[in-house]
């Protein structure tokens, strides 16, 4: 699990990857546990994984108004970060922001979408066989 996700990461952030994977790894169903995940089993309910996402996956943080300096009226408002972990709870994430070289765990994030991560169903329409289609049209006249 670690290995494919170290694709295109500097290696000074290959713990960071053992960490995502164990805590993936700690919310994955197990054998021994009847298919069930350790938290199923011990509190009898599902576990929501939808704010699950890959290593490395890009995304924007959003800098609060307190932290703006003055006169920034039109600087930034988000930094651009790949998440790189979990913290305890499932609303906050560890984030890598490349421009400040630095790992920082926050609150409002903004993941980059992804057709893969999107519950829609795509349908193309079916086109008609070339015996559905007549050769000639009749002219109204």
């Amino acid at each position: 699990m670690v290995r494919h996700s170290l694709e295109d990461v500097q290696p000074f952030l290959w713990a960071e990857a053992i960490n995502w994977a164990a805590y993936l790894n700690d919310h994955l169903p197990h054998a021994a546990l009847n298919g069930k995940t350790l938290f199923e089993a011990l509190f009898n309910t599902k576990l929501t994984i939808s704010y699950l996402r890959p290593f490395y996956f890009k995304c924007c943080i959003h800098i609060p108004e307190v932290k703006h300096p003055t006169g920034s009226k039109l600087d930034a408002r988000a930094l651009e970060g790949h998440l790189v972990g979990y913290t305890g709870s499932r609303h906050m994430f560890c984030i890598y922001i490349p421009s400040q070289c630095k790992i920082d765990t926050f609150r409002q994030v903004k993941f980059e979408l992804s057709l893969s991560y999107t519950s829609v169903n795509f349908q193309t329409p079916s086109l008609p066989k070339e015996a559905d289609i007549p050769l000639t049209t009749p002219i109204p006249l």
